[in-house]
């Protein structure tokens, strides 16, 4: 008599793998193309042959998911297995059983028919999370092992605050759009942002030289930017209603200049003030920029003690998460075609510099938790909602990133 052992486990990252596309560009469509946050993607149960033969495992290959109506108790059976011989696993891809019936969430059993063996039951994971409101549970009756679709309830105390010190890095994962995350107001409460303001600009003397208001070319939004970054508001706005947790980019230190207007008193040079004439009626005595980033560097390093002085007066660091950004080289054009940008090179640089940053950020608060998408192969997209540029990442970039934060901050 043989063993098996059934082990259920999840592999949503990968799971697109498993859908049968015919080439490359079908692939990079599912990636660039999310239909939302809550589309239901592959869940597999790998099947591990702990003793095993040719004959054995051949049998074992006819496993399937049967349906089982509540009241009627009539079942539909699918045949929805793929075979990894050479790790001697078997894969059981439910996503084609509850994309099909999802909206009923019947009662679906695994079963393995097979006289010669003993199945045993070892569930990783009791629980998978399917989507923002759905996971999926397993359990046993009578020795047969059953799966089903649950709605998860979300209570106004596990919302968690969050506010942002950062840039469409961090803020447009904070977003109810199609391309963004239409459901993250059922985990997150996006209450707070400082946009576009270095940690040099936020510890310095407020400045009052200039009525923003006064300015036509600078949006009603963007006037709240640009004044924010004036007033310096920004710690006691955070005391006076603290996050659970503050996230961190340090897009604006990493690539914009500083302008000082005498030796207590800096603003961030930001994008909404390069592209306003405002630029022109800031008196300014000196530039800190970025052609020389050691310079930048050693001064900003001054600048960030004061930051994390003021900063842990207010909330515990360890409720800080650094968003450990990076600019991307490429793009999918219009036609899902992938095109380099012209200035990889400058790009590159602009990276290892913020690279640096976030390092030294880490190594000067430690208690904080990280949020880094490096390395997983994402890149900008024309179909960007405001525009596609180094800064702009496809769908699944923000997606991505709001997992992450789920992870950290509902387990926390």
């Amino acid at each position: 008599m043989f063993k098996i052992k059934v082990v259920i486990k999840s592999d949503l990252e990968n799971s697109y793998l498993l859908h049968e596309k015919k080439n490359e560009a079908d692939l990079r469509k599912i990636n660039r193309h999310p239909s939302d946050t809550d589309a239901i993607m592959s869940t597999l149960i790998v099947l591990p042959v702990l003793e095993s033969n040719e004959g054995l495992f051949v049998q074992l290959s006819k496993v399937r998911i049967k349906r089982l109506e509540d009241k009627a108790q009539r079942a539909h059976s699918l045949e929805v297995v793929k075979i990894d011989a050479i790790r001697s696993e078997l894969i059981l891809a439910v996503d084609e059983a509850l994309n099909r019936y999802r909206e009923h969430s019947p009662i679906w059993e695994i079963q393995i028919d097979n006289k010669k063996a003993n199945i045993i039951y070892d569930i990783e994971f009791k629980n998978i999370k399917l989507s923002n409101e759905t996971i999926l549970r397993f359990y046993m009756e009578e020795e047969r092992l059953f799966f089903k679709i649950e709605r998860q309830l979300h209570t106004i105390e596990s919302i968690k605050k969050i506010a942002v010190l950062g840039t469409c890095f961090s803020r447009n994962a904070f977003n109810s759009m199609p391309y963004f995350n239409p459901g993250y107001k059922k985990y997150f409460n996006c209450y707070f942002t400082q946009f576009h303001s270095s940690i040099i600009s936020l510890v310095t003397s407020a400045y009052c030289g200039l009525n923003v208001d006064n300015y036509s070319d600078i949006t009603d939004v963007n006037k709240i930017h640009v004044k924010n970054d004036f007033e310096k508001h920004f710690f006691q706005k955070l005391a006076a209603d603290p996050p659970d947790y503050l996230i961190i980019d340090l897009y604006s230190d990493a690539i914009k200049s500083v302008l000082f207007i005498d030796d207590i008193t800096a603003v961030t040079f930001s994008p909404i003030i390069e592209q306003s004439i405002i630029r022109d009626d800031i008196d300014v005595k000196r530039i800190l920029d970025h052609e020389n980033n050691a310079v930048y560097f050693h001064e900003w390093k001054k600048y960030l003690e004061i930051f994390i002085e003021n900063l842990e007066k207010i909330i515990s660091l360890d409720k800080v998460i650094l968003n450990k950004g990076q600019f991307t080289t490429a793009y999918y054009d219009e036609m899902g075609n992938i095109v380099q940008y012209s200035n990889v090179e400058k790009i590159d640089k602009m990276n290892n510099f913020w690279q640096e940053l976030n390092n030294y950020f880490m190594d000067r608060v430690p208690q904080a938790k990280e949020i880094s998408l490096k390395g997983r192969g994402y890149i900008g997209d024309y179909h960007y909602p405001f525009g596609h540029s180094i800064s702009h990442y496809q769908s699944w970039y923000y997606k991505d990133f709001m997992k992450e934060l789920i992870s950290l901050t509902h387990n926390d």
